[in-house]
């Protein structure tokens, strides 16, 4: 049974910018009439994997943590072998460099979208893991009923 979920997706202003900065090179290059029509498949690709991007957490009352990003990318946690879970506020342009899938050597690989707020577990094996939340309380009531210790 599910007792967590979650969707997230990459912030909408990314998706702005992005276009915004395709219709002025576009514009620009047709100007200067050097831009083949093959040029666009590329942007027109990056731009609809940026709207598409999404991330879903669902976690099961058995204590695994199922992180489904970009509807292929699927990766299972135990949660019950975990050293700690602890919550944090962040930036995620200062303490990340951006959005989307990172690495910090202070909170391990880190899936992070539009949520300030975000839960790393550390796992028996030294490795850390990342996840941007919305919903803290929701999150933090569901590991209590795990009985898994959080700070």
């Amino acid at each position: 049974m599910i007792i967590f979920k979650e969707k997230h997706k990459l912030p909408k202003f990314i998706l702005i910018i992005y276009m915004i900065q395709y219709v002025v090179l576009t514009l620009y290059y047709l100007k200067m009439d050097v831009m083949p029509v093959y040029y666009h498949f590329p942007a027109i690709i990056i731009g609809v994997l940026l709207f598409i991007c999404r991330c879903k957490l669902i976690l099961n009352d058995n204590g695994i943590l199922t992180n489904s990003f970009f509807y292929f990318f699927k990766r299972k946690y135990d949660l019950k072998n975990t050293d700690s879970c602890k919550f944090d506020s962040i930036s995620a342009l200062g303490d990340f460099g951006g959005w989307g899938i990172r690495y910090s050597k202070k909170y391990g690989w880190s899936y992070i979208f539009s949520s300030d707020d975000i839960v790393t577990f550390c796992f028996e094996n030294k490795k850390k893991v990342t996840f941007s939340i919305q919903n803290i309380a929701k999150l933090k009531t569901a590991l209590t009923n795990l009985d898994i210790y959080f700070e």
